[in-house]
């Protein structure tokens, strides 16, 4: 039932149980199924995307018209052959929800299938030796009498 997008009520409602008890139920009942068998869930997974694929493509193919709060199509004015004639406005954001729903359905298609990369972390651990910070320190301010920088009490011998 699941396979064939129910929702949790509907599933819960075919079995008199509430929805919380059709989840248990079907996690129950994928834990029981042996390992040999994830192919076959892959597989009904991988049909389900395909589905909303196709949908995804057949919604970009169709023609969508801007239309006004009043319900009515947009049309602007052009002149085509030496006559004027009105053009419906095209509505590109719904073509591009259906790009983006794509590139979720691609996604997850990735992700079922393993295709992700894995990720590669790096850490990097300085540690500090704060006695030889201190001494460079202590080595700046003569320098910086040295060179006649005037007198370093004050701003250098702060924290």
């Amino acid at each position: 039932m699941q396979s064939k997008s129910m929702t949790l009520k509907q599933i819960g409602e075919h079995f008199g149980v509430t929805f919380q008890a059709a989840a248990l139920m079907i996690q129950r009942a994928i834990a029981d199924i042996p390992r040999g068998s994830t192919i076959e869930l892959v597989a009904v997974e991988l049909d389900k995307l395909d589905s909303i694929e196709r949908e995804c493509l057949a919604i970009m193919q169709r023609p969508h018209p801007v239309v006004a709060a009043s319900g009515r199509i947009v049309t602007r004015v052009v002149e085509i052959g030496g006559k004027l004639q009105g053009v419906e406005l095209v509505d590109d954001s719904i073509t591009l929800a259906a790009m983006d729903r794509l590139l979720k359905v691609s996604t997850q298609r990735a992700r079922l299938l393993g295709l992700n990369a894995p990720t590669n972390v790096r850490l990097e651990v300085v540690n500090y030796d704060t006695d030889a910070i201190d001494a460079e320190f202590e080595e700046f301010k003569q320098r910086a009498l040295d060179i006649g920088l005037g007198d370093s009490t004050g701003v250098l011998d702060e924290p």
